[in-house]
């Protein structure tokens, strides 16, 4: 009767769902990858363990595979643990440990205490399917604490049903009423009607081998016909197999065959491998009980098969048990035969047909154990050449990847050539140019300014020309020159704590000659003592461009305003100005090496574009950001966030 006891532990394993329009489920299932996606796949997965574990699993993959993508690690863990149900109620108790624990391990990192507790649940639900009585015992006692602490009747009730089916099995009738009549107690408290009954099959087996039978077979039917209009098929089968025992115990055949047929029926529906196993052999011993040896034999090896499928490293011991026990169960119905016939002549004749059906039914058993060792057989050879395939696919891009290494190492050493190339021709041009700029720099800088030398008018225009071109280059240059540093690495960030007002003081400070040629005002809006961890050499820089570019696009007698301030965990940097603003192409193409663009400034003053993708680079550099909010002839907003540390 233990086989019974165990699988009356189903119902009490898991929360119900009530019923569930799975059609429905599947329509509104959303096309995009979210929390929603993945409760509902959850939700398929755990209504489909009872019915049909494979589309469960089915289901629950998928619920993992979104989970895990978009970092839903709740999800994930439910997901895992409907994958343990589901191979649990196929009889695959290996991987549905697996599972379950995988999950526990998330909802204790989450410690999400009714994720743990449902695990916990499950994994001594697992270990009594194997046996294992004293850790099933264990799980289920730290399930319990926990639903206590959590004040969950509901939990308490599944809980109680999981220890007494333990208690059963040990044959402690006793104790395992204790427990159930507990759960009678609890619904009294709080409606657990739909899992309640769960309490009445263990009920009905307790008091069945306490030899109190009326009372069993009411607990047993009220199980059987809550199971079934529940919908769950999976215990509704073991319910039918019980009853179907308890009447077949007690010689009353008829009844107990319509309960075994309803349970079979129940057992294919429900893919329950295990119990179809059961009933498969309870059915065999019926038709041996009726004298219908034929029918025995169908459902012996039905018994066998199934047998077969849930145990294959043991089926070949398990088949010549069987056979064992079929030649025992025919030998002592002959010998009832030979005591029920009169005459010698019919005992003859009965034993003859008893000979030849026993012939018939061995020889089925030897070629079944025959084809099945053929298959196997076949099924070695082609998975023996497949690997062999493979392997020499694996040992083809074995050889491929080593000569792709070799071609990757001769390029690599040819990079490092170009590379001392290119930081070479950078210095030349950083020394020589930049010589040769500040010569002719210098030099229109004197002829310019000397009021002697009784230059013509046109020729101080043309020199004031040479100058600021000369100046326009330099610039360009230096730019470039910084930012071919960055791009190769050649450029250290040394950060230090510095005051923000000084900074911006010291950054504008070569540009106020250009503010004041066009009598633009400069305002500077922040603390005195507003300190943020900077590079200098970039942060001037970026700071600087930034200036200058407010300077270069803001008219005559214009505003410029500087503006600090912090956030949570920032400092924001604003640099405003009331120049002619940009059309909204234009800053989507600000920050792009590939769509750079360069405009007149409001005195034609000309520009190249890189400045700001110099800021770009050294604000990222830093660990900031950079954007920027622009309307035509409103003027432009540039907006820097920097992060304090």
């Amino acid at each position: 009767m233990k086989y019974f006891l165990t699988l009356s532990l189903l119902i009490g394993s898991f929360m119900v769902f009530g019923q569930l329009n799975v059609d429905s489920l599947e329509t509104i299932i959303p096309a995009q990858a979210d929390t929603q996606q993945v409760n509902l796949l959850n939700k398929l997965a755990f209504y489909h363990w009872n019915k049909s574990p494979d589309k469960g699993i089915a289901y629950a993959e998928r619920a993992r595979a979104i989970a895990k993508k978009i970092n839903y690690r709740k999800g994930e863990a439910r997901a895992l643990k409907c994958i343990g149900v589901n191979y649990w109620a196929m009889g695959v108790y290996d991987k549905a440990n697996t599972y379950v624990f995988d999950a526990l391990k998330i909802y204790e990192d989450l410690d999400y205490k009714r994720g743990i507790k449902s695990s916990l649940n499950n994994i001594g639900i697992i270990y009594s399917s194997t046996k294992k009585y004293e850790e099933a015992i264990t799980y289920f006692m730290k399930a319990k604490q926990l639903a206590i602490e959590m004040n969950d009747i509901y939990s308490q009730v599944n809980h109680n049903n999981n220890i007494g089916g333990l208690y059963s099995d040990l044959e402690n009738y006793e104790k395992a009423l204790e427990y159930y009549n507990i759960n009678i107690e609890l619904s009294k408290v709080e409606n657990v009607e739909n899992i309640i009954y769960s309490s009445y099959s263990n009920m009905g087996v307790c008091l069945m081998m306490l030899g109190r039978d009326e009372e069993a077979l009411q607990y047993m039917v009220k199980a059987y016909e809550a199971n079934l209009s529940a919908g769950n098929t999976h215990q509704a089968a073991s319910s039918a197999d019980q009853l179907g025992t308890f009447y077949f115990d007690r010689d009353k055949l008829i009844e107990a065959y319509k309960y075994y047929k309803k349970a079979e029926q129940l057992a294919i529906e429900s893919q329950a491998l295990e119990q179809l196993n059961w009933v498969h052999k309870n059915l065999a011993n019926y038709y041996v009980t009726v004298n219908d040896l034929q029918n025995a034999l169908i459902y012996k090896d039905k018994y066998i098969a199934s047998n077969d499928s849930l145990y294959n490293e043991r089926s070949s011991q398990q088949m010549a048990e069987m056979r064992a026990q079929f030649e025992s169960e025919k030998k002592e119905k002959e010998n009832e035969l030979l005591r029920k016939n009169i005459t010698i002549q019919e005992l003859e004749v009965e034993t003859q047909m008893m000979l030849k059906n026993a012939f018939i039914g061995i020889s089925m058993l030897v070629l079944l154990m025959v084809l099945i060792l053929y298959s196997r057989f076949v099924i070695k050879k082609r998975v023996n050449a497949e690997l062999q395939k493979k392997n020499k696919l694996i040992e083809e891009q074995k050889i491929e990847l080593q000569e792709t290494n070799q071609t990757l190492r001769e390029q690599h050493d040819q990079l490092k050539i170009l590379n001392a190339t290119k930081d070479k021709f950078f210095a030349i041009i950083s020394h020589d140019l930049r010589g040769s700029f500040h010569a002719i720099i210098g030099f229109t800088d004197i002829l310019v300014d000397d009021k002697n030398n009784h230059l013509k008018s046109e020729e101080r225009d043309l020199l004031e020309e040479i100058n600021k071109s000369a100046v326009h280059t330099h610039k360009l240059l230096e730019n470039l020159l910084t930012w071919a540093q960055s791009q190769t690495g050649q450029l250290v960030i040394k950060k230090q704590y510095l005051n923000i007002k000084q900074l911006v003081e010291g950054s504008i400070q070569p540009y106020l000659i250009n503010a004041s040629t066009k009598n633009i005002n400069i305002k500077l809006d922040m603390a005195d003592d507003l300190m943020l961890n900077l590079d200098r050499n970039t942060a001037s820089t970026f700071i600087g461009n930034l200036v200058n570019n407010a300077i270069k696009f803001t008219g005559n007698n214009g505003d410029i305003t500087i503006r600090a301030k912090e956030l949570n965990e920032a400092v924001e940097l604003r640099v405003i100005d009331t120049g002619i603003g940009m059309q909204p192409d234009v800053v989507e193409k600000l920050f792009r090496i590939e769509k750079t663009v360069s405009t007149k400034g409001t005195n034609n003053e000309a520009g190249t574009g890189l400045g700001l993708l110099l800021c770009k680079e050294f604000i990222e550099k830093n660990g900031g950001e950079i954007s920027v909010v622009s309307t035509v002839n409103k003027g432009s907003e540039f907006i820097v966030v920097l992060p304090k540390d």
